[in-house]
This record gives structure tokens, C-alpha cells and sequence, in this order.
């Protein structure tokens, strides 16, 4: 009698949306809410961490986007390269695939981490996010072309999804923490859970 072996197929997620903010260069892949593990949800909860009101991953997120702005301000082509940034993004399926690994991430914003994210007026504090890690294999060549068209170096981010934030400066307890690549990763990591 032949024994049938269990085949783990990872299945690949569609986004919900797509959605490219003009102003600031952002662009971020709306999802549905993953499930999360009940040992995860009890890990949040005792770190006092808030569950994201939405859930996305950010293939131009907040730094990045102001590169990008700061660039297009000083162009004569602006129009025309934010148009390529813009429908690059768009035509990608962006699909996705969750991964079991969850990790704690701390960072500290001084005024000089919190102006590169592009807030004002707002007092130094600690951030802690509890992120799944993600395949996205749109996302590295998503950030050649970007580079190939702006003459960059942009670094492709960690590709991540939040699930849950907090911060000892309360207006923040929801904002992420900018992961813009895996050297961010490895510095900013509190643990695996």
C-alpha cells in the first residue's frame, strides 16, 4: 500500500487595492487581514500592543516617497517620471505570500529620525511593531526600475505586513516603524516570537 505524503503548499495572496498617494510618492498594497496565531495575539497583548485599524504592505513608504518627491521637485521631467513610478506600481500583481515568522522590532525616533519620516513637531519616542514576515517577489524588481529610471539607489524594503504597533508617545501608538531594508531589519530587531 503506498503512502500519499502531505504536500505544504504555500498558497500566494491577491491584493485588495493598490493604491498610489500623488503627493507624496507613497505606494502601498492593501490586504485582508491575516490570521493571526492566538500565541501572537497573546504576545501583543502583553507587550501592550494595539492591533493595526488596516493592514498593508508599503512598497513606497514614507522615506523612500520623499527620495522620490525631493527628486521629481528637481526635475524637468517630474511629470513624466512620477507617470513610469506611478504605472509600474499599478501594473505589478503584487501578490504575496505569508510566511510563519513573527518578529518584535523596537526603534527609538530622535528629531532627526522623526524629520526624515516626514513629521513636525513631534517629541522624541520609542516605537515597537510586531510584523509577518512576506515573499514579494514583485517588490526587487519593482526598485531596479525605480532606480533605473531615477538614477538611484533606493534600497527595496524589508517586505513585511504590521500587525500591531505601540509607542510611549501615544499620538504614534499607531504608526509603524520604517523597515527600508534588511540592514533596518537587523538593526531595529528585538526578537523572533
Amino acid at each position: 500500500m503506498e503512502s500519499k505524503k502531505e504536500v505544504n503548499v504555500k498558497k500566494e495572496m491577491i491584493p485588495k487595492e493598490k493604491l498610489f498617494i500623488e503627493d507624496t510618492c507613497n505606494a502601498l498594497i492593501k490586504i485582508k487581514q491575516p490570521n493571526i496565531p492566538s500565541n501572537i495575539l497573546e504576545k501583543a497583548r502583553t507587550l501592550g500592543l494595539l492591533e493595526k485599524p488596516e493592514f498593508h504592505i508599503s512598497a513606497i513608504a514614507t522615506r523612500n516617497g520623499k527620495i522620490i518627491t525631493d527628486f521629481l521637485s528637481a526635475s524637468k521631467k517630474s511629470e513624466t517620471i512620477k507617470n513610469q513610478i506611478r504605472e509600474g506600481f499599478l501594473k505589478l500583481p503584487w501578490k504575496y505570500e505569508l510566511l510563519d515568522e513573527y518578529y518584535l522590532i523596537e526603534k527609538f525616533y530622535n528629531q532627526e529620525e522623526i524629520e526624515k519620516s516626514g513629521y513636525k513637531n513631534v517629541p522624541n519616542h520609542n516605537r515597537s511593531t510586531l510584523i509577518q514576515k512576506i515573499k514579494l517577489d514583485d517588490l526587487h524588481n519593482y526598485y531596479s526600475k525605480l532606480n533605473k529610471i531615477m538614477g538611484l539607489k533606493l534600497t527595496s524594503p524589508f517586505p513585511h505586513i504590521t500587525l500591531f504597533s505601540g509607542s510611549d508617545y501615544e499620538p504614534m501608538a499607531n504608526k509603524g516603524i520604517g523597515i527600508y531594508s534588511q540592514d533596518d531589519f537587523n538593526k531595529y530587531l528585538k526578537m523572533k516570537l
